[in-house]
């Protein structure tokens, strides 16, 4: 039994005894994304606009993450309405940066593993950078706002002031930020440790390291999850507040 099996089998046990029943949508989850990418790569491969294809791919998995979730469909409408916002935003935002900063395609430390091989792929590398941005900055954006939107729906369910509710998003906000952000500080240092060590054994200045595309290429990405991170929140708050409001409303009219 290979290594990949083990875990993958550790994984189902251990989930089924967490999760429980919940189990089924994560697996429908993790297995539509994962179709989602494979396809997205496939029709790159075949010469489609990757643009397109990545914004195509990031709607399938936002709304298939979002509404596989477990929670009630008010929370996961609002989830997906503030997610969409904010990855648009950052979406455009990655583009504009990284065609700014002309760090798409490899850097030095990549030549080894070029020499023998073709860049000539008729691919447009600003555009795998902004499909690599959007694509990593998704995670951020959809953990933060289903942890607001879920911990206000909680709080409402119980107090059911609705005054409240904005500066109770806010603090679970807060409070959820320092972890989430330690969570991508970690991942990228852990990520990149491999990089940092080629760094510190070629004695590279600061000089250097702010004109190497790979890592700054990766400090931008991170950059950009922290800021994903950061509108998500008030926007959630917001997302969750109004379609509250609008229930309140229709209940009231009946």
């Amino acid at each position: 039994m290979t290594a990949i099996n083990m875990m993958a089998i550790m994984l189902m046990i251990i989930s089924v005894l967490v999760i429980g029943k919940g189990f089924v949508r994560l697996s429908c989850s993790i297995v539509i994304n994962y179709l989602s990418i494979g396809v997205m790569i496939r029709f790159i491969s075949w010469g489609f606009s990757i643009i397109p294809v990545t914004i195509f791919t990031a709607f399938t998995i936002l709304g298939t993450t979002v509404y596989l979730s477990g929670g009630s469909p008010d929370i996961c409408q609002s989830v997906f309405v503030s997610c969409l916002c904010v990855m648009c935003l950052m979406g455009t935002l990655i583009y504009l940066v990284f065609g700014w900063a002309q760090i798409q395609g490899f850097g030095s430390e990549n030549t080894a593993e070029l020499e023998n091989m073709s860049i000539l792929i008729n691919v447009k590398f600003l555009d795998v950078s902004f499909a690599m941005g959007l694509l990593t900055t998704m995670g951020a954006i959809i953990e933060g706002a289903m942890s607001v939107a879920v911990g206000m729906e909680q709080f409402y369910r119980t107090s059911k002031d609705l005054n409240k509710l904005f500066s109770f998003g806010i603090s679970i906000g807060e409070k959820m930020f320092g972890t989430l952000v330690n969570t991508l500080y970690f991942g990228f240092f852990g990520s990149s440790l491999a990089l940092f060590i080629w760094f510190t054994r070629l004695n590279y200045g600061w000089d250097q390291l702010i004109n190497d595309k790979v890592f700054v290429f990766e400090l931008l990405l991170i950059l950009f999850s922290f800021l994903a991170v950061v509108i998500i929140i008030p926007v959630t708050v917001m997302c969750v507040i109004l379609q509250q409001q609008s229930i309140n409303v229709h209940r009231s009219n009946r």
